[in-house]
């Protein structure tokens, strides 16, 4: 947390400097190249991956899950809408594959995803100059899940494992915070890079009927989605 705010601190004053700078000097009767309004909403599609886990929280004496990352889909369509030339709020449908991978011999190798439709609600502070805008975002996020799957791996080989869906929460919820660039193409079209990370806060397996809460173990996600897309301005 500190962290997230000391980028938000840095990056308003890093947004002054620029208008001040801006002010000193003259002003050109035409527009740069490729320059966009920075204060139009634009329409957001992103896709990437997801490199994925799990933190867990377990009983005094047990011992967790040694648990690795697994790789899965990140795709989006997001609206972003300014409240001024400095702040504006982002949101949208974001399909995310999280999970986990472990090891559960030797040469074999077991993962385990989940599908989920997140909605994520960030505020973002905006910064730079029209020709390239710097972002940095933070805020609470839903995910639906979609489906479960698992598979098992050895010597190069593959099969699909049975799941039991019920296993796993309906619900994920937790903090997204991300850093972007937008780079205009034209005057309503523009290229994004960017990375979020996706801090679960909700225990996402279902608790065993009749097991003390003592003896609970709490499994919550872990994602860093990198992304690229294009942005329209509307």
């Amino acid at each position: 947390m500190k962290l997230i705010l000391s980028i938000f601190v840095m990056a308003i004053a890093m947004n002054a400097q620029a208008a001040r700078n801006q002010a000193g000097s003259s002003t050109s009767s035409e527009s740069a190249p490729h320059a966009f309004s920075a204060t139009s909403p634009s329409i957001q599609i992103k896709a990437g991956l997801g490199f994925t886990n799990i933190s867990q929280s377990v009983p005094q004496g047990a011992q967790a899950d040694d648990t690795g990352n697994a790789t899965g889909l990140n795709v989006g369509a997001y609206i972003d809408l300014p409240i001024n030339t400095m702040f504006s709020i982002n949101t949208g449908l974001n399909f995310v594959q999280k999970g986990y991978s472990t090891a559960v011999a030797q040469g074999v190798d077991q993962t385990v995803k989940v599908s989920y439709l997140v909605i994520p609600a960030m505020a973002k502070l905006n910064f730079g100059e029209k020709s390239a805008r710097f972002s940095v975002a933070a805020g609470p996020y839903a995910g639906l899940k979609m489906g479960l799957s698992a598979s098992q791996s050895a010597n190069g080989q593959s099969i699909s494992l049975e799941t039991n869906s019920d296993a796993v929460s309906a619900l994920d919820f937790g903090v997204r915070a991300g850093i972007n660039a937008e780079f205009p193409m034209s005057s309503s079209l523009s290229f994004l890079v960017g990375a979020d990370y996706d801090l679960g806060l909700k225990n996402v397996v279902n608790t065993q009927a009749n097991v003390p809460a003592a003896f609970e173990t709490s499994t919550k996600t872990r994602a860093l989605l990198a992304n690229v897309g294009v942005g329209l301005r509307i």
